[in-house]
């Protein structure tokens, strides 16, 4: 029999492993491999890789790492010891270099709307060298409307303009700035090429810019638009042309060096009515409304001329009309305004009717909220609305009520008895009122137990003249409770 003594083994580190065994003699061992019996020893420095084999009787004095579980087993005279070399294992307590700072690729770069460019980050180490480090690092973009990057560190490019690209890598970070430039434009069209209105009416024209590669682009809005004839029409930043005599004159949009132009006509046909729509709009307060002019001509043509004419409310404490909006109404405060609009020589108006705004219920209360009770009595229950505008209803007709507890307690929905709950049998009795996405409830205790006395308390004994005072009616039932049954008392 083999007794072990002393087993020390320190798991995951360079670390002593002693084995002693009584008696056995010294073995050397021969190389990776060596199977020691029983009575064997080594002290050359080994691995114990052991499997799930038992380490047995024996010694080993030496600094070694342990690959797996070993464990003792003094049970079998003929278990063995497995030795590694260790002569060429790395040396595992050294630790790799750490990064100290990261660069990107490039640092700089332009490209334009629609370009992509493949972002590198390189790390310096603490021993001096410098690796590639992009899949490591965490990647953003300051601007993410110009400039959206992905994990792979690829930018692509939305919309002119700068962004700042950050790469980090735990407290590490490196920029690197992106400019995007716009699309060069080819070419420059105007939408309609060719128009022709009457006296006071408005037309829309659009620019098309050709990018380069082919895609269009709406430029409108950033197309500086001219008239070559002021007198015949004037043209506004957004392109839109208002007639103001008849004649010709051509219209005109520039963007950097292209330009386009269009034909523009202005007829001289009379106007002989206008039209204002909608004809009846009901609005409620802080609503709008978009209202539209249109003129008739001799001719039989038809115009919006909504931007051209002149705006009006009779009373702009109930309808506005915007100053930098033609035709939007805008419904301030209850009431009737009518709203004009004048367009050369003639006008026209509607009616707009504003109606309050509609409020709407944020919360119910029921009174009391918690009351008790006898069986067969009845209890009269209230319910309160409370309103976003800071206003407050009696709700008691309105809600629909109902109980949880229909076996021991009902409650009435008819007007004329609205939150009467009626008990029939003892419990807690749950009611709720309902009405228009609100809801809260009421509980009632039910006590079967007979009433032996009645008492009736006052804040004070004496009550001058004019005054009044609170007083509560207390019930002492036959199982020993007292109830406060102000509610439920028939006073006199």
């Amino acid at each position: 029999m083999v007794n072990i003594q002393n087993l020390s083994v320190l798991l995951c580190l360079c670390l002593t492993v002693t084995l002693s065994a009584c008696g056995g003699d010294d073995r050397p061992v021969d190389g990776p491999g060596t199977t020691i019996s029983q009575d064997g020893s080594s002290t050359d420095g080994a691995i114990v890789d052991s499997g799930s084999s038992a380490i047995d009787a024996g010694s080993f004095e030496d600094t070694a790492l342990l690959l797996d579980t070993a464990s003792a087993d003094t049970g079998s005279e003929d278990d063995t010891w497995i030795w590694q070399d260790t002569a060429s294992q790395p040396d595992t307590n050294v630790l790799p270099a750490e990064p100290v700072a990261l660069t990107i690729v490039p640092p700089q770069a332009t490209l334009p709307v629609g370009g992509q460019i493949a972002l590198a980050v390189t790390a310096k180490l603490d021993d001096g060298s410098s690796i590639p480090f992009g899949a490591s690092v965490q990647w953003e973009s300051s601007a993410v409307g110009v400039v959206q990057v992905n994990n792979d560190g690829v930018a692509s490019a939305l919309s002119a303009g700068t962004a700042t690209i950050t790469a980090q890598y735990l407290a590490i970070t490196a920029k690197a700035t992106l400019t995007v430039t716009p699309l060069a434009v080819t070419g420059l069209t105007l939408t309609p090429p060719v128009a022709s209105i009457g006296i006071g009416a408005t037309q829309k024209f659009s620019a098309i810019a050709t990018l380069d590669g082919g895609s269009t682009k709406d430029i409108t809005e950033s197309a500086k638009w001219t008239v070559d004839n002021p007198a015949v029409a004037e043209v506004s930043a957004a392109g839109e042309v208002i007639a103001k005599a008849s004649g010709s004159t051509t219209v005109r949009a520039a963007s950097g060096d292209k330009e386009a132009t269009a034909e523009l006509t202005v007829k001289a046909a009379s106007i002989v009515s206008l039209t204002l729509t909608p004809a009846a709009p009901q609005l409620s307060v802080g609503e709008s409304v978009n209202m539209k002019l249109t003129a008739s001509y001799d001719d039989n043509s038809v115009a919006d001329v909504t931007a051209a004419a002149s705006w009006k409310s009779s009373d702009t404490k109930v309808a506005k009309v915007e100053l930098y909006n033609p035709g939007v109404v805008t419904a301030v405060g209850p009431g009737g305004a009518n709203i004009s609009a004048s367009f050369g020589a003639l006008s026209a108006s509607r009616l707009v009717t504003v109606i309050a705004k509609p409020k709407k219920l944020t919360a119910i209360e029921i009174s009391p909220d918690k009351t008790n009770a006898v069986v067969g009595d009845s209890i009269k229950l209230t319910a309160e609305g409370f309103y976003d505008d800071g206003s407050k209803a009696d709700l008691t007709t309105t809600v629909v009520w109902s109980s949880a507890s229909a076996a021991i307690a009902t409650v009435s929905n008819d007007p004329k008895s609205a939150g009467t709950v009626t008990t029939t049998g003892a419990g807690v009795a749950t009611i709720t009122a309902a009405y228009d996405g609100q809801s809260t409830t009421a509980t009632i205790t039910i006590t079967d137990a007979k009433l032996t006395k009645l008492e009736i308390t006052a804040a004070s004994g004496t009550v001058p003249a004019g005054l009044t005072s609170q007083v509560k009616a207390f019930g002492t039932f036959s199982d020993g409770k007292k109830i406060d049954v102000t509610t439920q008392a028939i006073w006199s």
